[in-house]
């Protein structure tokens, strides 16, 4: 059985780096995996992995497309020499661990796992920002089964690691944007699977959730689009010869002939016509996708503008010959 396994980005320090993973999208989580090792040796210190929940990662991804998470760093900087502080606060943090029943600690305490962001200190031009990792003891809180962290109620107790990446203003801009990008691309492929379908009985009782499951060998569930014009009854495949191999996001210029309009039956795929040198292609979108570009698209297609977008092709389940093309985003906004 094939399973993700793919290293997303990189970003690298003296003696530690950090790389962003997809091989927890099944549960809707981002790994970044964080490694200090001897620089001489090269052989790994200590490590750990931070799980970061799609919601954070979307978030996180629209601070630093809009400037919010720069814009914070040089706020924190500018505060700490006002009030002459030598150490700047983390300016995003997200916590995580193990509850103390699973946690499996000699002190029966759950693991705290901290990952935040900083501003940096030691080499600001080139390296603003500071990818910090935390791990230690913890305690759960029983009401929203949210771990904190002992250490920071009790200045006595420390984290058992501590791992920082220095990280550039390239790095963090392109590890957002490729982390995005990936991201719809495999949302947009379980919608394409009918991964996110349930089945219910006759009285409208809920048999099965479907969600995150393996790929099955299953006729094709028709659905009944209320969209533009000539748009077929069902999701029609594109013929991916066209278009190359399906692994990867690309690129190309499109002028939208249709507006994107709601598939019945989808849960959540949008629908509409380009025309691409001539050609008339069909174009879907996750409704996370729509929704982001939903305005200039339509700037685009009341002004009859070729604009670059970045797509995707999501192979059929049930014809290996055929794939669906998937709206990624416009790149010239």
């Amino acid at each position: 059985m094939k399973k993700l396994d793919k290293v997303i980005y990189e970003i690298n320090g003296k003696d530690t780096f950090v790389k962003v993973k997809n091989n927890s999208f099944e549960i809707e989580k981002t790994i970044f995996s964080y490694v200090k090792y001897d620089s001489a040796t090269h052989k790994a210190i200590s490590s750990g992995n931070f799980y970061l929940d799609f919601a954070s990662c979307v978030s996180l991804f629209r601070d630093i497309d809009k400037g919010i998470l720069q814009r914070d760093i040089k706020m924190e900087l500018e505060r700490c020499k006002k009030e002459n502080q030598k150490y700047p606060k983390a300016v995003r943090q997200f916590q995580g661990g193990i509850p103390e029943e699973k946690a499996g600690r000699a002190d029966k305490k759950a693991l705290a796992r901290v990952m935040s962001i900083e501003p940096g200190t030691s080499n600001p031009q080139n390296y603003p920002y500071v990818l910090k990792y935390q791990e230690g003891a913890g305690k759960t809180n029983p009401e929203n089964k949210l771990i904190t962290p002992l250490w920071w109620s009790d200045k006595n107790i420390k984290p058992d690691m501590q791992i920082f990446v220095p990280c550039s203003e390239s790095d963090m801009v392109k590890m957002g944007l490729l982390l995005y990008s990936h991201m719809n691309a495999f949302i947009a492929s379980r919608y394409a699977l009918g991964s996110y379908l349930s089945s219910y009985d006759a009285n409208g009782k809920k048999q099965e959730t479907t969600e995150y499951q393996e790929p099955r060998n299953q006729t094709k569930t028709t659905v009944k689009p209320v969209v533009g014009k000539n748009i077929s009854a069902e999701p029609k495949p594109q013929n991916k010869e066209a278009y190359g191999d399906t692994s990867e996001t690309r690129n190309m210029q499109v002028k939208f002939t249709t507006l994107p309009s709601y598939i019945e039956g989808t849960n959540g795929l949008y629908a509409c016509r380009v025309d691409v040198k001539g050609r008339n292609l069909e174009l879907y979108f996750t409704g996370m996708s729509y929704s982001e570009h939903k305005e200039r698209i339509k700037e685009a297609f009341s002004k009859e503008e070729i604009v670059s977008i970045q797509y995707v092709i999501v192979k059929d389940p049930n014809d290996s010959k055929n794939a669906y093309t998937y709206f990624m985003g416009i790149t010239n906004k």
